[in-house]
This record gives structure tokens, C-alpha cells and sequence, in this order.
């Protein structure tokens, strides 16, 4: 169970949602998206509460999900932990993604709410910058590089069957004694 904060570009909404539909039951329990709209001036919101499970079985708990927009001004985003605040679960872990960039945003949310920051090391164009920047964050929140993870099953799958050489030698020389 986890809050996960996410601050997209309105034009990215449709695309960044269906990705998020597409993690079925590892949903976060609250999904907070925050989506930045230029020339918007004002702050609107709406809420949604479902239950995958409408039929539990007697004494159990249905787990619920619930999905929570808000619409926001560029101007909006350096005090965007103000806004998020309030609809924050404050004793679950707060995760966020912000795979647009949106700097300010992140920087605001780091003051007091997000635990985990989730971030995509092979989008950023000068990688000296990323890492500085991941490196800046690593200090508030703990990283998780979507890239490395993305990678894990293929390291996964390629180390049980392939051994780099010196590996290979040294496995048999330790067989041979």
C-alpha cells in the first residue's frame, strides 16, 4: 500500500494513465496525478474510489484504489506540496514520478511528503546533468531508476546461461578442485 504521486503534462495525461492501468494489481492504494496545463490559472480536482472486489469473502477486507486529478497552472508547481498535501495517505510510503521533468514540482514535493522518487535515466539528453541531478535528489528521497529495473530481467535471464570468460574459468578451475 502506497501513495504515488505523479505530475504529467496535460497532453501526456491519456498516455501516462493507460501505462498506470497496466500495472493491475501492483496499483498503488492512492494515485495522486497532477497534471500541469499551460495558461491554466486555476486549481481543479475530482476523486474516484474502487473496489476490484465488490464481493469479498465474509471477514475479509476489500482492498479499494483510489484515483485523485489534479489540474494545475506552471505557476502552481513550486508549491505543489501545499496542494498534494491534504490527499496524502501520511502513514503510507509517498512515491513520485514526474516523467516530464517539472523540476519545481519534484523540489516542492521533497520538502515534506515523498519518500521515493522514481526516475527514467535514459530520457534526460545529457547524462553528466541526470546524474548530477539523481545524485542532488538521492540526499531527500531513496532512487528508483525505471531504466535499471527495466534491464533487471534481461541481466536476469542472460546471467544464468551466459558467463562472461573469467567468470567461465574460474567456475571450473573451483569444479576441478
Amino acid at each position: 500500500m502506497l501513495n504515488l504521486i505523479v505530475v504529467v503534462d496535460r497532453e501526456w495525461r491519456g498516455e501516462i494513465a493507460n501505462r498506470l492501468e497496466q500495472v493491475g494489481r501492483y496499483s498503488a492504494s492512492r494515485t495522486i496525478m497532477c497534471v500541469v496545463e499551460q495558461g491554466r490559472d486555476h486549481i481543479t480536482a475530482w476523486a474516484r474510489m474502487t473496489a476490484p472486489d465488490t464481493r469479498p469473502p465474509p471477514g475479509q477486507i476489500a482492498p479499494v484504489r483510489e484515483q485523485i486529478e489534479i489540474d494545475v497552472g506552471p505557476q502552481h508547481l513550486p508549491v505543489l506540496d501545499t496542494v498534494v498535501d491534504p490527499v496524502v495517505v501520511p502513514e503510507l510510503l509517498t512515491v513520485l514520478w514526474s516523467p516530464h521533468g517539472h523540476d519545481d514540482a519534484v523540489d516542492a514535493l521533497l520538502r515534506r511528503i515523498v519518500d521515493v522518487i522514481l526516475v527514467d535515466s535514459v530520457v534526460d539528453p545529457d547524462p553528466e546533468e541526470a546524474l548530477h541531478r539523481v545524485e542532488e535528489l538521492s540526499e531527500k528521497a531513496y532512487i528508483v531508476d525505471l531504466a535499471w529495473l527495466r534491464s533487471t530481467p534481461l541481466a536476469r535471464a542472460r546471467g544464468g546461461h551466459v558467463r562472461p570468460a573469467r567468470h567461465a574459468r574460474g567456475a571450473a578451475a573451483h569444479q576441478r578442485s
